[in-house]
């Protein structure tokens, strides 16, 4: 049981009450999903093979049940769509047991009920899907929660909105010591949201520790394992219900419930709320979407991170358009940051690095829009474009490279140098590949322009002499020497792609995958720049030449000079040879990166 000494927290002066962080966090079930608990599709398939276990009469009628709701599902939502989640099977469960009360079924002539089962059955099936809810939502063992301490690094309050049952919040607030609040003491009292909490959980469809009285619908919190199945009683003798809603029941006025979502409603119309950080959150709740709608329209600075690994599809499908057949963008269609990462990962680099960069794309923004409309220029509209690359924010980045900025990939001459302009253009294609957000083609060109620095055409032989030789590339009067190619251009990239792919972790690596043959030709190309970069001996050149690439991390410098020959002659041989090497690994005139299937 939660220890509420732990989690009490004080009472605030109207003065630091009005102090909120900029910050506020929507948990989706996909938030939890890395301490265990079952997204709401696996919870169908769970709960089927415990019936299947412990209620092997019960399992035929459940089967048929999701079986007519997959083909409801198919023929209404699509094939994509076909399958059934928690809240739809409660949703069933619970139609089904009113279903004499359902007017629509007066309408036909022929009512005929074909889903034959006992009598009870419906009532039972849904006691025990509830009771298997509230069992599967606590969770037990504190490593399986460990990755969310990282949620405790932000600064407090810590404001957690969520549509989860689970406990997960609530046992990582016990288990580090930190004040908390979901609105209950023993019973429901929304004033504890005023006070100074370390974090404030805000359970808009409720918990799998809420329950409500069944006769005098007052509202309770019981912070203990409810029974393994079957109803909970009072000591007063009454039976009291989880407190758990879904998509048939949110149009009802349930107290706490109604109360947490008008919060939610105004915290994200409040001008104090800058970003709204959705975690594991397929926005299948409509009215949040038409929440978050109208929320754009009256806060201006509002931005919502999505986090998740299929984001951009979450993105696409339900928060772009307003009217998708019409073309009708939302209002928030533009300030919509897609992070295609498991929470577990990309937590870590949440506070320090994308909010941290984001807060500074927002007063960068606002500076520039200043400048454009008091006339003066240039305005940097590059640096916010290096930017919103850093944190993903591909949609503005789009914006400004065609509405503000109009000019081709290779002359962003304020990127820096040309080895920034190639990192950047790395970042942005690999987060095209993961998020699949449609702009790969544009990103994969960007990339190839910016590699025609160290263009074949561009390589130089120079200080040749009877020991040694130099080869460098000769771009608009630069000199880039092989080392500081390997160093500063090809390092960094590979070393992105290291980024990803430990952001992504083994689950999503695959994301990756069409960009593995190009990594791997940059690879090579790293190691046969190192092995010549500097002075490089006619030997050393000799018994590379040979192997024809040997390993190039360790030429044996054993061969004799080969001061015999001719220089200019072995010039123009050694020349036309590294470029004959360089086309093999480029894969053309300069380095082609591609995407393979």
């Amino acid at each position: 049981m939660l220890n509420n000494d732990k989690l009490r927290g004080t009472r605030m002066s109207g003065e630091e009450h009005g102090q909120k962080q900029d910050v506020v966090f929507f948990f989706g079930a996909g938030a939890s999903v890395d301490a265990g608990i079952p997204d709401t599709y696996k919870f169908v398939t769970d709960f089927e093979m415990h019936i299947k276990e412990q209620h092997s009469s019960l399992i035929g009628t459940l089967k048929r049940i999701i079986d007519i709701r997959q083909r409801f599902n198919e023929n209404t939502l699509g094939p994509e769509r076909r399958q059934i989640d928690v809240e739809q099977l409660l949703d069933t469960l619970r139609r089904l047991i009113d279903r004499q009360r359902e007017p629509l079924l007066n309408f036909y002539e022929k009512k005929i009920f074909c889903l034959g089962s006992r009598k009870g059955s419906f009532e039972e099936l849904k006691t025990l899907l509830e009771s298997y809810i509230r069992k599967t939502m606590i969770i037990e063992e504190e490593l399986k929660i460990a990755y969310l301490r990282n949620l405790l690094q932000f600064e407090t309050p810590i404001e957690v909105y969520t549509t989860n049952y689970d406990t997960c919040i609530e046992q990582l607030s016990y288990l580090n010591h930190r004040s908390y609040t979901d609105g209950f003491d023993v019973n429901w009292n929304k004033k504890n949201f005023d006070a100074r909490f370390d974090i404030k959980h805000y359970k808009i469809h409720g918990s799998a520790i809420w329950y409500q009285n069944a006769k005098t619908k007052e509202c309770m919190k019981v912070p203990v394992y409810p029974p393994a199945e079957g109803p909970l009683r009072s000591i007063y003798g009454e039976f009291v219900e989880p407190l758990l809603i879904y998509p048939a029941q949110k149009s009802e006025y349930i107290e706490p419930l109604t109360e947490l979502q008008l919060m939610f409603k105004e915290r994200i119309f409040s001008k104090e709320t800058k970003f709204l950080v959705v975690v594991g959150y397929s926005f299948r709740d409509d009215y949040v979407i038409h929440m978050l709608w109208d929320a754009a329209r009256v806060n201006e600075d509002l931005v919502a991170i999505i986090i998740s690994p299929d984001s951009q599809q979450i993105f696409e499908e339900r928060l772009k358009f307003v009217n998708k057949d019409a073309g009708d963008l939302s209002r928030i269609s533009e300030r919509i940051i897609c992070l295609p990462y498991p929470f577990a990962t990309i937590i870590r680099q949440l506070k320090n690095n994308y909010l941290r960069v984001l807060r500074q794309v927002r007063s960068q923004e606002n500076q520039n829009l200043g400048q454009e409309r008091d006339g003066q220029s240039p305005i940097p509209w590059q640096f916010l474009v290096r930017l919103c690359i850093d944190t993903e924010f591909s949609t503005k980045v789009e914006f400004l490279l065609e509405e503000k900025i109009s000019k081709q990939w290779h002359e962003l001459s304020d990127f820096g140098s040309p080895q920034d302009l190639t990192i950047y253009a790395i970042k942005g294609l690999l987060h095209s590949v993961i998020a699949h957000d449609g702009l790969e083609e544009k990103w994969l060109s960007r990339v190839n322009d910016s590699f025609e620095p160290i263009s074949i055409e561009n390589l130089k032989l120079k200080d040749v002499s009877i020991a040694s030789f130099k080869l460098e590339f000769m771009d608009r009067g630069t000199a880039y020497s092989l080392g500081t190619v390997a160093e500063k251009w090809i390092v960094p990239i590979l070393n992105e792609r290291t980024n990803k792919i430990n952001l992504l972790s083994k689950k999503y690596v695959n994301s990756l995958k069409s960009t593995e043959e190009s990594f791997k030709r940059l690879e090579e190309l790293r190691r046969y720049l190192e092995a010549f970069k500097g002075d490089v001996e006619w030997e050393r050149y000799g018994q590379y030449k040979k192997g024809n690439p040997p390993d190039t991390r360790a030429i044996p410098v054993k061969s004799p000079v080969i001061a015999s020959v001719e220089l200019d002659n072995s010039g123009r041989l050694v020349l036309n040879w590294a470029k004959m090497e360089l086309e093999r690994i480029y894969g053309g005139k300069s380095f082609q990166f591609g995407l393979g299937n």
